[in-house]
């Protein structure tokens, strides 16, 4: 009886088979679809740059014979004598009995898989933060694209970041409730399809929430067609200002004061109550679009203790600095044709856009 060569061999690198990678310090499993009757199957590997044969399985016995049309899956061991080659070709040989057939050389990639860890801490005291993940791969295959994914203390999905193709490798998550436990992990597939997850980290969310309570107060502005809304609780920002800015009267509607600060300056209060429980209101404008640095800052002279608010127009995020600990906003374009109003207090920021024509 005849016997046909097998086909389709996966993996394979120069199709588009999701397989064109494979790591062969791990088990894996090979396949090919038979044309014909096959009792006996042989696997050689060889490194394409010279020929060199560096596995061969030897001729083994089917415990039943594979019929034609279907696919033969072999489980190959960990071969060490393939450590750190890339580029390798296989070959398939298989038998009906006495006559047998060889299958063409197909090529495929050979790396290690990644090794992905996270920088977690045990406790996170704000309401974001923006987590690393470290990737090192033996051969120095760069990332393709990475994702982080956050818990509840179920260990049941919240969200994920989406796949992001860069190799910047941080992400930041908000909105994180006070007393909370959360897990985190981190994916990545490298530039050869190689996938790697790190271990999954557990951290407690712990943070000084203020005592005051505002209660917002909504008033209906027919003639300027919006509502006022105004918070009590709210008390004045004790201590000096330096810096280039102004005050401005009647700055978005009657009755209402704002700071205007020119571009590349800052303004900055010192011998505040950082500890006060106060909101301030402030405007600011203009700012370009490539501005980076504080805007606003409240400093106590006596402890040292400071908080900045600030923009990044790298990452188009306003941050939060108090002593060096940075808390972020989500992306935030800048419009200099826009004004600002930044809702400040002592527990985290909050920031509306008027869009002035």
């Amino acid at each position: 009886m005849s016997v046909y060569r097998p086909i389709l061999l996966d993996p394979n690198s120069s199709s588009n088979s999701e397989r064109a990678t494979l790591d062969m310090l791990q088990i894996q499993t090979v396949s090919a679809i038979v044309q014909s009757t096959t009792t006996d199957y042989q696997v050689n590997i060889n490194k394409i740059s010279d020929n060199t044969l560096l596995y061969d399985s030897t001729k083994i016995t089917l415990g039943s014979p594979v019929y034609a049309g279907n696919s033969l899956d072999i489980e190959l061991p960990i071969i060490v004598a393939l450590a750190g080659i890339a580029n390798l070709k296989w070959t398939l040989r298989v038998w009906n009995g006495v006559d047998e057939a060889l299958s063409r050389e197909t090529p495929f990639l050979n790396y290690e898989e990644p090794v992905t860890t996270m920088t977690v801490p045990a406790s996170v005291n704000g309401q974001s933060y923006e987590f690393s993940v470290t990737y090192t791969q033996p051969q120095s295959a760069e990332i393709s694209r990475y994702r982080l994914t956050l818990y509840d203390d179920a260990q049941i999905e919240i969200t994920n970041s989406g796949w992001i193709y860069n190799s910047s490798g941080v992400y930041t998550f908000e909105n994180f409730i006070d007393g909370q436990d959360y897990y985190v992990r981190s994916e990545v597939y490298d530039i050869n399809t190689v996938y790697s997850e790190s271990p999954l980290y557990g951290f407690v969310v712990d943070y000084t929430k203020p005592s005051v309570t505002f209660v917002p107060v909504a008033t209906n502005k027919k003639y300027l067609s919006a509502i006022e809304i105004e918070w009590s609780g709210a008390y004045l920002l004790e201590g000096s200002a330096t810096g280039v800015f102004t005050y401005q009267d009647d700055f978005l509607y009657m009755e209402n004061t704002g700071v205007n600060i020119p571009d590349g300056s800052y303004i900055e209060w010192t011998g505040v109550n950082i500890g006060a429980e106060y909101v301030a209101s402030l405007f600011h404008n203009p700012l370009n679009g490539t501005f980076t640095g504080d805007i606003i800052k409240f400093e106590n002279d006596a402890t040292g203790i400071y908080q900045c608010i600030g923009y990044d127009s790298a990452t188009q995020r306003f941050y939060r600095n108090q002593n060096e600990l940075y808390d972020y906003t989500s992306s935030f374009s800048f419009d200099e044709n826009n004004v600002y109003l930044i809702m400040f207090t002592a527990e985290s920021i909050h920031i509306k856009v008027f869009f002035i024509e």
